[in-house]
């Protein structure tokens, strides 16, 4: 792939000629792209339900990414939300030991780990809601350190949860950080020089929080970054390590979203900012990070002038 230039350097890749994703007309149910993953020279894409729509996800995988490339990758697994309709995202695809995993989203049986060794047929490996803790969403996963870790939120007591186990094939989940009710959820952020990172909410706004043996957690930011309550969170792929720094972009619906990063070499992480907030528009309230030939990628949300894709380069 090469380092786009314009909008002409962009294509369409996953929709027919009539504009329907993957050539299905049910854009409830394919409403957006919700996780992307690569495994043994496969690209694997998830689909989400609209909001307040449940009508299962969708997962499938392309050789290429090219148009007109994709096939199924759910079929002989239920098809969508692998047989329960009630699955309506398929959030956080990770490899992990030779699996393929991600976490669904389910308010009715709770929330589970769905797994895959050759990438069409998907096995549960989590009980639905990791009870008796009550989690209806898992957010995101993570690999650190030979465990692979899975944030989760329950809607019970909009409480934050992160489970972590070190086999897939005869998984064993524990309980390492449990929030406070109203902490929302975890989102994992990344590691930086040995160190986990997570993030939750709260009435402060975003707390930052890490971890070197992914047990003992340690406040990593002030309560909504610099005591600003209005820095309220993160959202899934909106952190990433550049440049030996960790950066994450934080959701403010005054100022827009605000890119932040630490070196984490400290005993208590400083934080800086890293662009303008609002990224030069104070309408745009959040954004996915990626890095891509050297670059720092932010693909941002704005309800009025739309979704843009941003880029810099950041001096380490």
């Amino acid at each position: 792939m090469a380092r786009p230039l314009t909008q002409a350097d962009w294509e369409e890749v996953i929709a027919d000629s009539r504009g329907y994703p993957f050539g299905l007309a049910d854009v409830v149910q394919n409403d957006h792209v919700d996780s992307l993953a690569q495994k043994d020279g496969w690209l694997y894409v998830s689909t989400a339900n609209r909001s307040d729509a449940p009508r299962g996800f969708r997962v499938f995988r392309s050789p290429s990414g090219a148009p007109a490339s994709w096939e199924p990758a759910d079929t002989l697994s239920g098809g969508p939300g692998f047989g329960d309709l009630a699955n309506e995202n398929l959030k956080g695809l990770t490899s992990f030991r030779g699996w393929l995993c991600g976490g669904t989203w389910n308010e009715s049986t709770g929330g589970a780990i769905w797994c895959t060794r050759d990438g069409l047929h998907w096995q549960q490996k989590s009980s639905p809601g990791f009870a008796p803790a009550d989690v209806h969403i898992i957010w995101s996963l993570a690999a650190f350190d030979g465990a692979l870790y899975a944030g989760g939120q329950s809607l019970s007591d909009n409480r934050a949860y992160l489970f972590r186990t070190p086999s897939i094939a005869t998984p064993h989940w524990e309980p390492v950080f449990i929030g406070e009710a109203n902490s929302g959820r975890v989102l994992l952020l990344g590691a930086l020089r040995g160190n986990l990172y997570i993030s939750t909410r709260s009435p402060q706004g975003i707390r930052i929080w890490r971890s070197r043996d992914g047990v003992s957690w340690h406040a990593a930011s002030p309560p909504g970054m610099a005591h600003n309550r209005n820095n309220v969170d993160t959202i899934a792929g909106g952190a990433t390590r550049y440049h030996g720094a960790l950066y994450v972009a934080v959701y403010n619906p005054r100022t827009g979203v605000q890119v932040w990063r630490t070196d984490g070499r400290s005993r208590t992480p400083r934080w800086e900012l890293a662009a303008k907030p609002g990224l030069n528009d104070y309408r745009t309230f959040a954004a996915v990070l990626t890095v891509f030939h050297g670059e720092l990628y932010a693909w941002t949300s704005n309800y009025t002038l739309g979704q843009s894709v941003l880029r810099a380069t950041c001096m380490p």
